[in-house]
């Protein structure tokens, strides 16, 4: 072993440094997930604030299970007509929130089993618009969408939501949700084009 690991040995095997060193690995695992969690729930509650000034009708919603796979957050509108985002077959969201499935994506997520709308009419109807051009990623599952950078099974990304340093990227993915459901508004009428494809 080289100097930093001998010293990092010397130093672990240390009686009382031991103890200390395998309570913390055994709860380790545990703080993560807490750290995810009340990240995204921290996010949600300042999201709800930006949302009741900058885009009223808009509301979030949160997979009760974070840790599932294809566990996701986001928004949707509304004026959608549904009576709860689990009828939505549309909606903004970042997926993967736990980082235990991949890194994280943000996108225009559509519901491919739901049987109540022409789903290919909703798809075509997306064709060729500025945010499809944009975030490139699209296909029975997604209208649009992207991968970022954040992973949150990684510990980097995780140095970044401890609690004293997360307001800059809890920032940055409020901005950017916020940002997309603006510029979806001014490209398609969502309402009309649900309201049209109704089966």
């Amino acid at each position: 072993m080289n100097k930093h690991e001998q010293a990092l040995y010397d130093y672990m095997c240390e009686p009382v440094n031991f103890s200390t060193a395998c309570e913390v690995a055994e709860k380790l695992q545990w703080v993560k997930l807490e750290l995810i969690t009340s990240f995204w729930n921290e996010l949600e509650g300042l999201l709800m604030e930006r949302l009741a000034t900058e885009l009223p009708g808009w509301k979030t919603y949160k997979d009760d299970n974070m840790f599932q796979k294809y566990s996701k957050f986001g928004i949707y509108n509304q004026s959608w007509d549904f009576d709860s985002p689990d009828e939505t077959p549309i909606w903004l969201c970042f997926e993967s929130i736990s980082g235990m499935y991949g890194k994280l994506f943000i996108g225009f997520s559509i519901d491919a089993n739901n049987k109540h709308y022409d789903l290919k009419a909703i798809h075509k109807a997306f064709e060729g618009t500025k945010l499809q051009k944009r975030l490139t990623h699209h296909n029975d599952w997604w209208l649009f969408g992207k991968y970022l950078n954040p992973h949150f099974a990684d510990n980097q990304t995780l140095m970044q939501v401890l609690p004293a340093t997360r307001e800059p990227l809890m920032q940055e993915l409020m901005g950017m949700i916020i940002t997309l459901a603006k510029e979806l508004e001014t490209e398609v009428d969502v309402l009309a084009l649900l309201s049209q494809s109704r089966l």
